[in-house]
């Protein structure tokens, strides 16, 4: 029973990393740099839809 729970735990602090990673603002802006010199361009609509396109 011990070991379910040393394993839930490893789970959980796993879970809870990536989810840090994923609201990281550094990380976004990160992306965000790169894809700018890529060439995308992104626009969100009211809707909360997002369409990119290429621009080079």
């Amino acid at each position: 029973m011990k070991n379910i729970f040393k394993i839930l735990i490893l789970i959980l602090v796993g879970v809870s990393m990536a989810s840090c990673e994923l609201f990281s603002p550094s990380r976004w802006e990160e992306y965000n740099q790169s894809r700018k010199e890529r060439g995308r361009e992104c626009y969100k609509y009211p809707s909360g839809n997002v369409y990119c396109e290429d621009t080079k």
